[in-house]
């Protein structure tokens, strides 16, 4: 369970999602960090060695089962520029994967998630506000996540305009013609 060499390796935050993982039961808790091994080394481990974590069922269990029979994972990694956006699309990834692994069967900690919590307002976000959950609603607008061979990617929705001009470079003239015929085609 312990990786301060890692942690102390790494010279720049690791943002994305992490697991908890019990080594006994199999059993998994799904978090997300915009600093994972901050998040780790100076929330996670200390709350459970003094029996003060939030998530009790993860408490209990690393109270029966001790620190050894538990591991830590970077599951997926993130980096972005902006702060906030960052931090929306790794709760919109940490989402991803509590639902991904409820639907396999894979038993969890977690008993809440997060950005749906936020979106529905029972749970105001730490870091960003309303800044945040703006930014959460826009990813969410306009991007889907998809995955290829194990990794979680967001791929930005294209509009109408955007399929069709891939396609087809008509007159400038033109364009509006066909993006009004082309919608008129989809609605029947």
């Amino acid at each position: 369970m312990k990786e301060p060499k890692l942690y102390i390796m790494t010279m720049n935050k690791v943002s994305g999602i992490y697991t908890i993982t019990n080594k006994v039961t199999g059993k998994l808790y799904i978090g997300e960090s915009l600093d994972i091994y901050r998040r780790w080394n100076d929330e996670h481990i200390p709350q459970l060695r003094k029996n003060h974590h939030y998530n009790r069922e993860l408490q209990n269990d690393f109270n029966k089962y001790g620190e050894e029979n538990f591991s830590f994972e970077v599951l997926e990694r993130y980096s972005g520029n902006d702060p906030i956006s960052t931090k929306a699309r790794i709760l919109i990834l940490e989402s991803y994967f509590i639902t991904q692994f409820g639907k396999a069967g894979i038993s969890l900690y977690n008993n809440e998630n997060t950005m749906v919590e936020i979106l529905n307002g029972n749970k105001l976000p730490q870091e960003g506000g309303n800044t945040l959950v703006c930014a959460i609603a826009n990813v969410l607008a306009n991007y889907t996540i998809k995955e290829c061979e194990g990794f979680a990617y967001f791929e930005k929705y294209k509009t109408i305009k955007g399929v069709l001009f891939d396609y087809v470079t008509p007159k400038k003239e033109s364009q509006a013609s066909i993006i009004k015929e082309f919608e008129k085609y989809l609605s029947q």
